[in-house]
């Protein structure tokens, strides 16, 4: 929990103590719906709401509470949940793709941390995906 107004940052060494505390989920979600509204410049905006959208998705991933809490929060707006979910689906796409273009270019020498990371890819994109046709599902 946090109040982005608090001007006193050690006050609170483990938890926010101001009467305007959300959650980091919250204030993210805050961000994705409305980036930086007094900015003019559309490449910023643009930019914020791309990458906000995968960290929001992101936070989705295995946390059921999380998810519960973005689709709420988000209930009144489908075409902000969609894009975090097509958002979502495009990076899943990215990783597979990045999983693929690994796979053929022949022998590595480092071929057990090749694999490794090829392995965490693949969850990656299936634990997304999961997530993705979950909420799309309700």
């Amino acid at each position: 929990m946090l109040d982005p107004a608090c001007r006193e940052p050690f006050k609170c060494a483990r938890e926010c103590q101001c009467a305007a505390k959300a959650s980091a989920v919250y204030r993210l979600l805050k961000l994705h719906l409305d980036p930086l509204a007094d900015s003019t410049n559309v490449v910023t905006t643009t930019f914020v709401k791309g990458y906000s959208a995968i960290l929001v998705g992101l936070v989705m991933v295995d946390d059921d509470a999380n998810e519960a809490l973005v689709v709420a929060a988000l209930a009144d707006d489908p075409g902000a949940l969609n894009a975090v979910l097509t958002a979502m689906e495009d990076f899943a796409r990215l990783h597979e793709a990045g999983e693929e273009e690994e796979a053929g270019e022949g022998e590595v020498a480092m071929e057990g941390v090749a694999k490794a990371e090829e392995n965490t890819r693949g969850k990656t994109a299936r634990a997304i995906r999961g997530m993705v046709d979950k909420v799309r599902a309700r």
